[in-house]
């Protein structure tokens, strides 16, 4: 893959640049927790 494609892969870059909102991350650890109960007999 080509740096420059790297460099400019919208996701990525959009996370280094722009640090996630509270709601973002809240959201995100609620996520985490959801898929662990899964898994808890």
């Amino acid at each position: 893959m080509d740096v420059m494609q790297i460099l400019n892969y919208p996701s990525e870059n959009k996370s280094l640049i722009e640090p996630p909102t509270d709601e973002e991350i809240i959201q995100g650890v609620m996520d985490v927790s959801a898929d662990d109960e899964l898994w808890i007999p």
